[in-house]
């Protein structure tokens, strides 16, 4: 007698093994309502291994040309965010570049997922949906400014929150760290996320500066200086709270960019600005130059040659990346391949954060 599934043809429960499908099944190619899944094999069938709804990503003139959604910059995305394509993009800034500063290598980057980002910062508002306690300095600019004074991990926490009130998957494990968030809130390193997580996280570096340039090669989105001097520049006026632009002296809280005079050139009395106050960017992101610096994802790491969706060393115990600058930003900070760093356990007024969705892999 022949054992069970041995050369009889049987399997382990005395059954023949199903058939394999055939090559014109065209297993791998797309299925679904908006062809956004996958043929697969199972059973000796080809069966699609999910509905994904369709409509994001769609092109649009305007919102009612969504099944789902709201159109920004052209294109069919969630509310509130911008939907941006997968693709490759050089990242850092070429040699000569006015204001280019040490670490800002370029090379190419391949993102492979479509994704979403805020078309703006995280604001006080939607900050004080999910935590009563809030850690903003800038109180009195209002609901529509941006949220400030938020620790990196607090973002974290912040983003799972969004994910829970919209039934999306965490894509961080807080389970280990202390404290209330907004007040105390430390959780210690190493933290890991999955790419594919579905709900809210911060954004990649390489995200970001793919979402700021918006397919541009120039210093900002909107050009290059024509000259180095810090605050005098048009081009910024045009597209950010800065330096040159916001002073507002009788706020009651400002920031005096000249740290006590050690820089003259800066002014006294700074605020931020009511999100989207602006011009946006090609893909309508507002205030990606200026307002605050942004929160990223990365660890701070030199460059490689090229990258294919990087997201920096695993562990956060070293900085973490700054993006963007801020209120008392000049001309050299609030280019697309800037770079600062921070500690994930710093709280400072000029930061500030958006986050990133992801929607699918590129095909």
């Amino acid at each position: 007698m022949l054992a069970v599934g041995a050369a009889s043809g049987c399997d382990s429960d005395g059954m023949p093994p199903p058939p394999e499908c055939d090559a014109s099944d065209q297993i791998g190619a797309g299925c679904g309502p908006c062809g956004l899944d996958h043929l697969v094999c199972e059973a000796g069938e080809a069966v699609c291994d999910g509905a994904t709804e369709c409509g994001y990503g769609d092109t649009c003139t305007s919102s009612d040309d969504c099944e789902r959604g709201a159109c920004t910059a052209g294109r069919c995305a969630p509310e509130g965010m911008a939907f941006i394509p997968a693709g490759v993009f050089q990242m850092g800034s070429v040699p000569g570049e006015i204001g280019r500063i040490e670490g800002e290598t370029p090379h190419p980057v391949r993102l492979t997922r479509h994704h979403f980002i805020g078309v703006t910062e995280v604001t006080q508002g939607q900050w004080n949906e999910m935590f009563p306690n809030s850690p903003a300095f800038f109180v009195s600019c209002g609901d529509d400014c941006p949220v400030d004074s938020v620790r990196w991990v607090e973002a974290l926490a912040y983003a799972n929150a969004r994910s829970d009130a919209e039934g999306l998957e965490r894509c961080y494990d807080l389970s280990h760290c202390t404290g209330t968030v907004g007040v105390d809130f430390l959780c210690d390193p190493p933290l890991e996320f999955d790419l594919d997580c579905a709900g809210y996280r911060l954004p990649t570096e390489a995200e970001w500066e793919h979402a700021y340039r918006a397919l541009t090669t120039t210093s900002y989105y909107n050009g290059d200086p024509e000259n180095g001097h810090t605050c005098d520049q048009p081009l910024l006026r045009e597209i950010a709270r800065f330096c040159g632009n916001c002073e507002d002296p009788d706020a009651p809280e400002t920031m005096d960019c000249t740290l006590g005079g050690a820089r003259p050139d800066q002014p006294p009395h700074c605020t931020p600005a009511p999100v989207g106050s602006y011009a946006p960017n090609p893909w309508g992101l507002y205030d990606m130059s200026g307002n605050l610096s942004e929160l990223i994802w990365d660890v701070k790491e030199p460059y490689p040659d090229f990258a294919i969706d990087p997201i920096g060393p695993p562990g956060q115990g070293g900085s973490i990346v700054l993006r963007g600058s801020n209120i008392c930003g000049h001309m050299a900070r609030l280019r697309a391949a800037d770079r600062k760093f921070t500690s994930i356990f710093q709280r400072e007024p000029l930061y500030g954060f958006r986050l990133v969705r992801t929607y699918r892999a590129a095909r």
